[in-house]
């Protein structure tokens, strides 16, 4: 079996105001999940640090249907799906306690060394990783290009706190979209009408670096990105699709 089903009870701190579970939350809980499939397949943590290389996450595009609500109970399905020469493919599906589906996503990973931070051939796996013809999301998940986003405003600068910093010593995925919504409602922004977002990782933060975000709207879309303050280095990239307004 290629799918890994993960129970969750939706608990009161992973929720915002509005009593639905924070999106940063909700990837840490995708994170868990691929972990828990990965190791259940023979190429997980435990087997990918002997050979001195673990994943991380490059891609990843969320399509919301419905949100998960504080004291929900709800199952996250994860399964590898394919790979190239440098990504690994996963997929997710969230359900809620009725079988209800409330999320799609799907994510590319990449395959680092600890030492050289270079990613790793898919083709050299001794575990062969496995194909799936089942996809979450029907359109091909493309990387999102800081370059060709609108230069947008600054919305924040963020000296990252030890608290950002994951596992494998850099920042860990979640945390970017963290402060990315945190910039945004600064800013007077919604952050409950989303319908879709994408986040692509660029480059590694870590502990004392600074982040600037800056930000973009045109129609129905967001665009931000984050560079580091001292060399311009690009360090993610999020596109948010909106909810079109009902006409009442």
């Amino acid at each position: 079996m290629l799918k890994t089903t993960v129970e969750h009870y939706v608990k009161t701190f992973e929720c915002g105001p509005d009593k639905n579970i924070r999106i940063n939350n909700l990837l840490l809980l995708f994170q868990e999940a691929a972990h828990v499939s990965a190791e259940n397949l023979g190429f997980g943590y435990t087997d990918m640090v002997k050979n001195n290389r673990v994943w991380v996450l490059s891609n990843l595009k969320l399509q919301f249907l419905s949100f998960p609500e504080w004291m929900d109970n709800i199952e996250v399905q994860t399964w590898p799906c394919g790979f190239n020469r440098l990504l690994a493919f996963r997929d997710y599906i969230v359900n809620d306690s009725k079988g209800n589906r409330c999320i799609n996503a799907t994510s590319d990973w990449l395959a680092i060394d600890i030492d050289s931070r270079k990613p790793f051939n898919m083709n050299d796996f001794r575990t062969p990783l496995p194909q799936a013809e089942e996809r979450a999301m029907s359109e091909p998940l493309t990387r999102l290009n800081p370059k060709r986003m609108d230069v947008g405003n600054k919305i924040a600068e963020i000296k990252v706190p030890y608290s950002s910093i994951d596992e494998n010593g850099h920042v860990n995925n979640s945390e970017y979209v963290k402060w990315t919504l945190d910039a945004m409602k600064a800013n007077s922004m919604r952050i409950d009408n989303f319908s879709s977002l994408q986040i692509s990782f660029l480059s590694e933060v870590f502990e004392n670096d600074t982040c600037e975000i800056f930000f973009a709207e045109s129609g129905n879309f967001i665009t931000l990105y984050g560079k580091k303050s001292d060399t311009g280095e690009f360090i993610f990239a999020l596109k948010i699709e909106l909810m079109e307004e009902k006409v009442s």
